[in-house]
């Protein structure tokens, strides 16, 4: 199991304290072909700029296919109701 923290996360809601970043993440696996597949998506945490998500256990199947070499990438973003969600950054 993991867990996961942001910590001073871009604020993609505006100006001011009223609105703030409703951020999620997403991880991903590298497959053969060099494309990424998603293996997990977090909740995403309201109105906050240092969320820490909840714990998450993966089987190490599921995370990297068995392969401990597999490169795997984390994108954060914040959360949109319409689905236009804004990248808060990555990390491979």
């Amino acid at each position: 199991s993991f867990q996961l923290k942001g910590a001073k996360l871009p604020n993609k809601d505006g100006w001011g304290i009223l609105n703030k970043s409703d951020p999620f993440y997403s991880i991903f696996r590298s497959r053969e072909d060099g494309s990424w597949v998603q293996v997990f998506k977090s909740t995403v945490i309201m109105d906050n700029l240092n969320p820490t998500w909840p714990p998450v256990k993966l089987s190490v199947q599921s995370l990297c296919n068995g392969d401990y070499d597999r490169a795997l990438r984390i994108e954060v973003w914040d959360w949109d109701k319409n689905g236009a969600h804004d990248s808060m950054g990555a990390t491979e």
